[in-house]
């Protein structure tokens, strides 16, 4: 597997706290992995090669992560 996550930390949502958000984007991209590439019952995104877009605290899109079984 590999996983590729680019963001950009030039915003608002980093300002505040920086260690939190990138935490909390950390666990989407790995809770994404899970529930939707290796769960048996979910396998649903295993051929996604465009990536998936990255949202801050404040709704903006900062970048794209891309997983590859």
């Amino acid at each position: 597997m590999k996983i590729v996550i680019e963001f950009d930390t030039d915003n608002g949502s980093f300002e505040v706290d920086q260690y939190g958000e990138v935490d909390r984007i950390l666990q989407q991209v790995g809770s994404y992995a899970y529930e939707y590439m290796l769960h048996p019952n979910y396998q649903l995104d295993r051929n996604n090669d465009k990536g998936h877009k990255i949202v801050d605290t404040n709704g903006n899109t900062i970048g794209k992560f891309k997983i590859k079984l």
